[in-house]
């Protein structure tokens, strides 16, 4: 009771009741599912609460143009991590990080890894995140590509 499951079937929810022929979860969305026990019996679980802690890291994928100062881009990662709520700030082992992943066919490829207390907290902060960071690059000028293509068309005669 009281663990926050996510299930092969991409069910995610937190365990409210384990009867003898069911489980009930209750999502994010505050929907109750119920699972038959058989079918948890052969299921994938992951208990996105287990070990030490019940805290859950999140990955918030950013990409830069080519040309931008890769210092600068890590700064700013950072510094919006520092300022979103509900990102873990306090415990030196799950302070927020930056990864210069790769580089990418029109990109610099980052990872902002941060730890949040409790796994129902990632969809509002990944939203904080995700909105930060896309505010913060656009305040410094650091352009956010995409793919671009050209094409050209030939005229026949």
């Amino acid at each position: 009771l009281g663990d926050f499951l996510l299930l092969d079937t991409g069910e995610r929810g937190r365990v409210t009741d384990i009867g003898l022929r069911s489980t009930r979860l209750l999502t994010l969305d505050e929907m109750e599912i119920i699972v038959p026990n058989s079918a948890m019996a052969t299921a994938k679980i992951i208990n996105e609460s287990g070990g030490p802690l019940e805290c859950e890291r999140i990955h918030i994928n950013v990409s830069v143009a080519y040309g931008s100062n890769v210092d600068e881009v890590r700064k700013i990662l950072l510094n919006v991590a520092s300022e979103t709520e509900g990102v873990m700030m306090d415990d030196q082992r799950r302070k927020p990080s930056v990864m210069f992943a790769s580089m990418g066919e029109f990109a610099l490829q980052f990872k902002l890894l941060c730890y949040i207390s409790r796994p129902e907290q990632s969809p509002t902060v990944t939203d904080g995140l995700n909105t930060g960071v896309y505010n913060a690059l656009n305040a410094a000028g650091i352009e956010i590509p995409y793919p671009k293509r050209d094409v050209i068309l030939h005229q026949r005669d």
